[in-house]
């Protein structure tokens, strides 16, 4: 997944309005190294929500981010998914795999709308951080049993600044 932040103009006042918010996420990053993570998604929710406070404080207006790896041996058992990403990608049209398959991508995909939702939420100048951003989600292949990079699942969410 890769999330691009685009905008062009600032509000001085949201930053000022977030400085405790960063100088409270910068002195957590610490301890959110030193603590295990409860699962993967834990990380990438973290993550998320990191790239739209730096938004925001606009320290940055660019962040990228590969939420798992197709090719991992990475399991989810905390949406319902024993088996590895990958083995489930090589579906061989089997019926729970292609199940399975689907519930990692549902997954992901709703971890992305979090994200949208915190940006439409985000006050950012005359709009949102949504209105003034360009967010792309998308994954590596169309049918990973095949390996096709035909049709590949792409969503684009945000204003673009007026330009989208």
């Amino acid at each position: 997944m890769a999330a691009i932040h685009v905008c062009i103009g600032h509000d001085h006042d949201a930053v000022f309005g977030v400085t405790a918010d960063v100088g409270e996420c910068l002195g957590q990053l610490a301890v959110r190294a030193a603590a295990p993570l409860k699962s993967p998604a834990v990380g990438v929710e973290r993550h998320l929500q990191d790239a739209v406070l730096a938004f925001q404080a606009d320290i940055t207006r660019v962040s990228c981010m590969q939420m798992a790896r197709e090719q991992s041996g990475r399991t989810y058992p905390n949406i319902g998914v024993p088996e590895a990403h990958h083995t489930v990608s090589h579906h061989q049209q089997d019926p729970h795999n292609i199940a399975q398959y689907t519930k990692i991508s549902q997954h992901q995909l709703g971890l992305f709308a979090k994200l949208v939702e915190k940006m439409r939420n985000t006050p950012d100048g005359d709009g949102t951080l949504l209105d003034h951003s360009i967010l792309l989600h998308g994954a590596g292949m169309g049918d990973g049993d095949k390996h096709t990079p035909y049709n590949l699942p792409i969503t684009l969410m945000g204003g673009g600044c007026g330009q989208l």
